[in-house]
């Protein structure tokens, strides 16, 4: 505008965008502005075109020693339970700290809830707060370890903050160029596995999560390992199963007792077994799922894969019982997880609590609930929590069904002796003296089996009479009604 004077009516468009000029052209610009000239008010008439449209949901990345995306409804979620808040003059900014989001990827988790750990911020890593445009700064993570002080806020004054920047670093230590808006990732860099030496590998892993394993975390994941002999050639092959580095982004507990998640895997994912040229092939997780037929081997009869020719094998290979032909992925370098399923099935969870004198079923108006995902939970806090005494979950509508009982127990009558019949739904019955029950527990109607409702295939469906006093002769399955007959009691093996 040096070069031309604006005119009554003039219309002025401003282009912003991250291509450079003489390149840059409207169709390049991620926002524009637009100017209108009116000299006789002495002022301009302007107005924003072309912004974008704010997204149904923003996601945070988190890189350090696994990586992550924080969905937005993720992050809310964390804020609504680990909340702070920082005051500055007029305004109050909410969010949570930035040592708890470092803790989502500081080392490996073992459980589904982010621990943040200390001894490794004492070794000083780097935490690099990076905005969208690429501005960034780096804190000391010795410094804002269990400090409040630094705040990812998502909301200014009880309002979510505008969609141009959705998450802003503030707090009483924060100030200046500290101060980042519009973050969209978090990287702990020490601990950002590097890329490898020379000689070595690395074996990328994306799902849930992504991770990269070193060649020596790799060495540390064989002792999951195992051997298997190729029939036609004698060959042994030795390495760690497929499905161990599933279970390691098929969610966000890569190990310990729950690092494979048996769930998602019947559930369904696709298994994507990458060569370094791009040669790919494709594994059902439920063809994978705790299958030692599906082995990444980086060893061949005792020694490294080999790395000469056009097509080298190293650093592994897959093979296997269940491997055969073009599945066998030499030069693996990335191992995807992708198409998750999701269950079409919603469990049925039945809680009952009972009152101190553990008969009365306790009002619900004493209980404590949580919010997830807009859902309401019952919560283990408040005091009517350890009253809780049954859970039980159904993967499914359990199918009712009735017992009848004809007659009542009175321990001066079972004493005195009279006959007790358990009929079969199919009328197969058998008596028994209340003499021999009395107080007894080694007479059991049974409506599980190793800790599973009995089947409604199985013939004993829905009860069954067993115990260390029921012989052969007076097993009864399907057990539908229990009758008790006043008449003199039959003596076990009485004609």
């Amino acid at each position: 505008m040096n070069i031309y004077a604006l005119q009554d009516k003039d219309v002025v468009y401003y282009y912003y965008g991250n291509v450079e000029l003489p390149d840059y052209g409207s169709e390049d610009a991620i926002a524009a502005v637009k100017i209108t000239v009116n000299t006789a008010l002495s002022d301009w008439d302007h107005e924003l075109v072309g912004l974008p449209e704010p997204s149904e949901g923003w996601g945070l990345k988190l890189l350090g020693d696994v990586g992550d995306v924080i969905t937005q409804a993720e992050f809310e979620e964390a804020v609504a339970c680990h909340e702070v808040t920082y005051t500055d003059g007029d305004d109050t900014w909410t969010g949570i700290p930035l040592w708890y989001l470092a803790g989502a990827v500081d080392d490996v988790e073992t459980s589904s809830h982010w621990t943040f750990n200390d001894t490794l911020a004492a070794t000083n890593y780097r935490v690099k707060v990076i905005a969208a445009d690429g501005y960034n700064y780096t804190f000391d993570s010795g410094k804002i370890a269990q400090d409040k002080g630094y705040i990812v806020a998502n909301s200014l004054n009880g309002e979510p903050l505008d969609y141009l920047c959705l998450l802003k670093l503030v707090g009483s230590a924060v100030f200046g160029g500290n101060k980042i808006g519009n973050i969209t990732e978090i990287d702990l860099v020490e601990l950002i596995t590097p890329p490898p030496a020379t000689g070595s590998y690395n074996l990328n892993l994306i799902g849930k999560i992504t991770d990269v394993l070193s060649q020596a975390e790799y060495e540390t994941a064989a002792d999951h390992g195992v051997n298997w002999t190729d029939p036609d050639t004698s060959d042994v092959w030795e390495g760690v199963p497929l499905w161990f580095f599933c279970g390691w982004v098929d969610d966000r507990i890569p190990h310990g007792p729950d690092g494979f998640n048996d769930n998602q895997a019947a559930m369904g994912y696709k298994i994507i077994v990458k060569a370094g040229d791009g040669y790919a092939k494709e594994f059902a997780s439920a063809d994978v799922a705790r299958n030692g037929g599906f082995i990444v081997a980086d060893t061949l009869n005792d020694e490294p894969l080999s790395q000469d020719g056009s097509h080298p094998p190293w650093p592994l290979r897959l093979v296997g019982s269940e491997v055969s032909g073009g599945s066998r992925v030499g030069n693996i370098v990335e191992i995807e997880l992708t198409e998750f399923g999701v269950s079409t099935e919603v469990p049925s969870l039945h809680i009952i609590k009972y009152d101190m004198d553990g008969t009365t079923i306790l009002n619900d108006k004493y209980w404590h609930y949580y919010w997830n995902d807009g859902v309401q939970y019952p919560s283990c806090a408040g005091l009517s929590a350890k009253y809780v005494d049954t859970i039980e979950i159904y993967s499914a509508h359990a199918t009712g069904w009735n017992l009848t009982l004809e007659g009542a127990y009175n321990d001066t009558l079972a004493a005195a002796g009279y006959n007790i019949t358990i009929i079969a739904s199919d009328g197969y019955s058998v008596t028994i003296d209340s003499g021999d029950t009395i107080r007894n527990s080694n007479y059991i109607v049974a409506n599980t089996l190793n800790g599973t409702h009995i089947p409604e295939d199985d013939s004993s469906w829905p009860l069954k009479l067993v115990g260390a006093n029921v012989s052969d002769s007076l097993l009864v399955k399907g057990v539908a009604t229990i009758k008790l007959d006043f008449l003199p009691a039959i003596k076990l093996g009485q004609k």
